[in-house]
């Protein structure tokens, strides 16, 4: 979900965009047969993501540093991993596919629909 080019909207527009989404997540239980990714994860470059699940609906925020917050995105959690649809911050927009490849790592590719880009992308458990 890293966010390029040039910024079409402020970190005010994800962040309002995804505020019923993610308290409609945290609202509900995780069920015993899905894998529970509430937290903070890490990829390479100090990125990080906090995701925030309840049910099989979760949400997903990434933070950049010297950026702050990049793209948010809404998805489903399924018993290997979880998808997401996202919006950058530069107003591009995709889909994440993650599979967990054993607790605390998740792994997948992220498509950025409007750059045309395929990115590997390993997130690790932070909190």
């Amino acid at each position: 979900m890293r966010a390029q080019g040039v910024a079409r909207q402020g970190p005010g527009s994800l962040n309002d965009e995804l505020a019923a989404p993610k308290a409609e997540a945290g609202a509900a239980p995780v069920p015993s047969t899905l894998p529970d990714l509430n937290g903070q994860w890490a990829a390479l470059g100090g990125i990080t993501y906090v995701i925030t699940q309840g049910g099989s609906a979760a949400t997903i925020e990434e933070y950049i540093p010297g950026f702050g917050l990049t793209a948010t995105g809404i998805g489903t959690v399924t018993e290997q991993g979880a998808q997401f649809q996202f919006q950058a911050f530069n107003g591009s927009t995709g889909f994440g596919e993650y599979t967990l490849q054993q607790p605390g790592v998740l792994v997948g590719t992220v498509t950025n629909a409007t750059l045309i880009t395929v990115t590997t992308v390993v997130l690790t458990r932070v909190g």
